[in-house]
C-alpha cells in the first residue's frame, strides 16, 4: 500500500451559496432540469480551470524535461456542492510558495467567474500548510484553514486565510506578486479576497510575460487537446472574455438575488447587497463600501 508523503500546499475550499435552498425548494417539480444545468456548469468550470491549467503545466514539463513534474502538484476533488483545489509547494521556498498562490488564485477566481456567469454564487477560503492527498484521503491543515476561512467570510467571495495573507503581504518586489495585481482586494476589515471581475485585462498582462514562441506553443497544445472543450466554453460562455459584458451579466444575477431576498431574509439579502457594492466599486460607480487593490 502506497504511503502518504509529507507535502505542503496552497489549498482552496469553495462551495455554492444557496445549494440547500436549491435542493429543498427550487428543485421541486424540475429536479432534472436544475441539476443538469448545475452539473454542466460545474463540469465546464472544472474543465476550464483544472484541465486547461494541467495541459499548460504538462506542456512546460515536457518542454523543459523537469524530473519533478509540476503538473502532478495540482489536485482537485469535487463532493456535492464543494470543490477543493490544491497545489504543492516546497516548504521554505518563497518562489514556490508564490507560484502556488498564483496558480490556486487564478484557478479559484476563474471557477468563481464561470459559476457566476450562470447565476451560481460561490464562497470560499484559501489556506496554506501541510496537505497530504491521495485518491481516497486528505489529511490537511491547509484545507482546515481554508474551510474555516470559508465559514467566516460571509459574503460571496473567496478569502485568504490570515496566515496566507500575512505571508503574501510580507513578500516584496517579486514578479509573481506583480502578476497578481488587481487579483487581490482588501476590504475595510483587512480581509483579502479574490476579484473575479476584469480578469481578461489581467490575463493579457500574464500572457505578455511569455515569449512569442511559448505563447504559440501553448495555443497549439490547447487547440489540439482541448478543442471540444473550447467549443463548449465558447457556446456556453461566449461573453466571458469581454469584461464589460461579463460585469453586466453578473449585475443582472446580483439584482435578481437582491429582489428575491429583500424583505424575506435579511442576512442573505445583505450578502448580495455586498456583491452589488463591490461590483459598483470595481466599475468606479457609487459604492457604500470601501475596498482597495493590493
Amino acid at each position: 500500500m502506497k504511503k502518504l508523503q509529507k507535502k505542503y500546499s496552497i489549498a482552496a475550499f469553495i462551495d455554492i451559496l444557496g445549494y440547500k435552498d436549491l435542493i429543498q425548494n427550487e428543485a421541486i417539480e424540475r429536479e432534472i432540469e436544475l441539476f443538469n444545468d448545475l452539473k454542466i456548469t460545474i463540469d465546464l468550470a472544472l474543465a476550464s480551470t483544472v484541465e486547461i491549467t494541467k495541459t499548460i503545466l504538462t506542456h512546460f514539463d515536457n518542454k523543459y524535461g523537469d524530473s519533478e513534474r509540476i503538473s502532478n502538484r495540482l489536485n482537485v476533488k469535487q463532493f456535492s456542492d464543494n470543490i477543493y483545489f490544491s497545489f504543492d509547494y516546497e516548504d521554505q521556498n518563497e518562489n514556490d510558495l508564490l507560484f502556488g498562490i498564483y496558480i490556486i488564485s487564478n484557478i479559484s477566481l476563474t471557477y468563481q467567474r464561470l459559476m457566476l456567469a450562470k447565476g451560481y454564487f460561490v464562497r470560499g477560503g484559501i489556506g496554506m500548510g501541510l496537505n497530504m492527498v491521495d485518491k481516497n484521503f486528505i489529511f490537511s491543515t491547509a484545507l482546515i484553514d481554508a474551510v474555516e476561512t470559508e465559514k467566516d467570510t460571509i459574503y460571496p467571495r473567496i478569502t485568504l486565510h490570515t496566515k496566507l495573507k500575512n505571508k503574501f503581504l510580507l513578500t516584496e518586489n517579486h514578479p509573481l506578486k506583480d502578476l497578481l495585481k488587481g487579483t487581490l482586494i482588501q476590504d475595510w476589515a483587512d480581509n483579502i479576497f479574490l476579484n473575479p471581475f476584469n480578469q481578461t485585462t489581467r490575463n493579457i498582462k500574464a500572457y505578455e510575460t511569455l515569449s512569442a514562441n511559448d505563447f504559440q506553443e501553448i495555443e497549439q497544445v490547447l487547440t489540439n487537446k482541448q478543442k471540444r472543450l473550447i467549443n463548449k466554453i465558447n457556446k456556453e460562455f461566449s461573453f466571458i472574455p469581454n469584461d464589460k459584458q461579463f460585469n453586466s451579466v453578473s449585475r443582472a444575477h446580483i439584482s435578481k438575488k437582491i429582489k428575491k431576498y429583500k424583505g424575506r431574509n435579511q442576512s442573505i439579502y445583505e450578502k448580495y447587497l455586498w456583491s452589488r457594492n463591490f461590483l459598483n466599486w470595481v466599475e468606479n460607480r457609487r459604492s457604500d463600501l470601501l475596498f482597495r487593490y493590493i
